[in-house]
């Protein structure tokens, strides 16, 4: 199914290890095209053997190098040792039914004796000593980005079982999702469509599941076109409201109708909406109720032609340098591309594990969130007066909020165990007056550690996350990987609740070690 649909109303356009550096791939294009090696065959340097058609064999360097730098499939390695019994019994059924299971999924399969020079290499990068075996996983595309701004396919080692249901669900589980946009609404849409402005003429695809989330075979089928198109993803479409508008857009009306694959081209200056402003939109005949990786990959070959692997191909028939320049042109393009969304993405999620402060209201949200904590974590609470001040509140969580970036920064993972509270003033006058605090005026701020004996420390000082920040940093034992001085003991369950009026005598003889 093929028509046209305009852009302008969808929102309009915005305008270590390290085996394998896919920015300096030239060379080895080069080599690759002069010896006729352009296309990596499955089985590497030999016949079938006994692994079956579908494993490749990396039993040289460069067979393993020419595979890693040409292929764009994400791919299981396993190394082990080729001698004995064991190959015949249990390697070889296994790896024909390994890779005829990932086969189904995108995800290649190889191979390497423990004995060989790549084997070796692999086994020491992993530190599994130089018996093995070991089972690695590598992306299709190298999207981590690695000293100087380069592409590396960096390994994912698989610790578990050794049998086939172990190891296909791991290895599903481990295919990227950083070349799949995932688009919401209408702003995620347009960002789509902004991705890689240097090739405004990409084909793009957009794939609706029919589950909320995306199927390992349409992210590996990203992989295996990274460099030749941009995919992007529209969970919960028919579920979510702004999914629903945009899956009504591409003609799409109910779920019975899903999933659906669209292949989106630019249409020309003559078409309706003016040349950018709408595309022609090619629709996957409906087959079954799941995405086929094969069915979907040859749909989508016959609508992404445009691809770096047939500018390699050219270059070979013609022995023309220039087509390999202009793929390796567009390689390192969308590979930095690539690198600033990980980038970007890794931010995100480094701000994600950033607590967020909480409004403490009552007794129990008091325990849980401060005086309750699990042994060795903190909590540093903000005392405001809001009957002084409305935006009390408002104002301490957003000082605590930029406290949370901040620990996070110099804290790492650790920072998740501190937790950021706001408490007001009115019912915490007996909880104030047991942590002796209301001598520095509001904010009034109290940090616990609850280590073995529980400890708290007040804080004298200018409310701001700066100064807050650098008294935590002063006062975690956790962070400065030393005793901390000054600060009192305390019991965690001597506390007074919140909201209690009768304030409770801190004494010098309670039982440190009573928590």
């Amino acid at each position: 199914m093929r028509y046209w649909r305009s852009r302008r109303e969808r929102g309009g356009r915005w305008d270590g290890f390290s085996l394998l550096l896919v920015v300096g791939a030239l060379l080895l294009l080069s080599a690759s095209v002069k010896g006729g090696m352009a296309q990596t065959g499955r089985h590497g340097d030999g016949a079938v053997g006994p692994f079956g058609p579908l494993a490749h064999a990396f039993t040289t360097m460069q067979s393993y190098h020419r595979h890693m730098t040409l292929s764009s499939n994400p791919v299981v390695v396993f190394v082990f040792d080729h001698q004995g019994s064991a190959v015949t019994n249990f390697w070889a059924p296994l790896m024909q039914s390994v890779s005829k299971g990932f086969d189904a999924f995108g995800i290649e399969v190889a191979h390497a004796p423990t004995s060989s020079e790549i084997g070796q290499q692999l086994l020491g990068a992993m530190n599994a000593g130089s018996g093995g075996p070991i089972i690695l996983f590598f992306q299709g595309v190298g999207d981590t980005p690695a000293e100087g701004g380069k592409a590396l396919k960096m390994p994912i080692a698989y610790e578990g079982n050794i049998d086939i249901a172990h190891i296909m669900s791991w290895g599903l589980s481990c295919i990227s999702s950083s070349v799949t946009h995932r688009v919401h609404n209408d702003v995620d849409l347009a960002r789509f469509f902004a991705q890689y402005p240097q090739y405004p003429t990409l084909p793009h695809v957009l794939y609706f599941p029919s589950t909320s989330y995306t199927p390992g075979g349409y992210l590996a089928l990203s992989q295996h076109f990274a460099l030749d198109a941009v995919f992007g993803v529209v969970p919960n479409a028919f579920a979510a409201a702004n999914a629903t508008l945009i899956a009504q857009r591409y003609n799409i009306t109910s779920k019975d109708e899903l999933p659906v694959l669209l292949v989106l081209h630019r249409a020309a200056a003559d078409d309706g909406g003016g040349a950018g402003e709408s595309d022609h939109v090619v629709r996957m005949p409906a087959t079954a109720t799941s995405l086929s990786y094969r069915e979907a990959l040859a749909f989508l070959s016959t609508h992404i032609t445009d691809t770096v692997a047939a500018l390699v191909a050219k270059a070979e028939s013609t022995q023309n340098q220039h087509f390999l320049e202009v793929a390796e042109s567009r390689r390192v393009y969308m590979m930095g591309q690539l690198i600033e969304r990980q980038l970007d993405i890794a931010e995100e999620e480094r701000l994600q594990m950033a607590r967020e402060p909480i409004l403490v209201k009552d007794q129990a949200a008091w325990a849980k969130e401060c005086v309750q904590l699990p042994k060795k974590h903190r909590c540093l609470a903000a005392f405001v007066d809001s009957a002084q001040d409305s935006a009390a509140k408002d104002n301490a969580v957003k000082v605590l909020a930029l406290v949370s970036v901040k620990l996070l920064e110099i804290m790492g993972r650790e920072a998740q165990k501190v937790s950021l509270v706001v408490v007001d003033r009115q019912g915490s006058d007996a909880v104030r007056e047991y942590f002796d605090v209301g001598h520095n005026g509001f904010p009034d701020v109290l940090f616990l550690s609850l280590d073995r004996p529980a400890k708290y420390y007040n804080f004298v000082g200018t409310f701001s996350a700066e100064g807050v920040t650098q008294f935590i940093a002063a006062h975690d034992a956790q962070l400065t990987h030393k005793d901390v001085r000054g600060g009192h003991t305390f019991i965690p369950r001597m506390v007074p609740k919140l909201e209690e009026a009768v304030a409770v005598t801190r004494g010098s003889d309670e039982d440190e070690d009573d928590l």
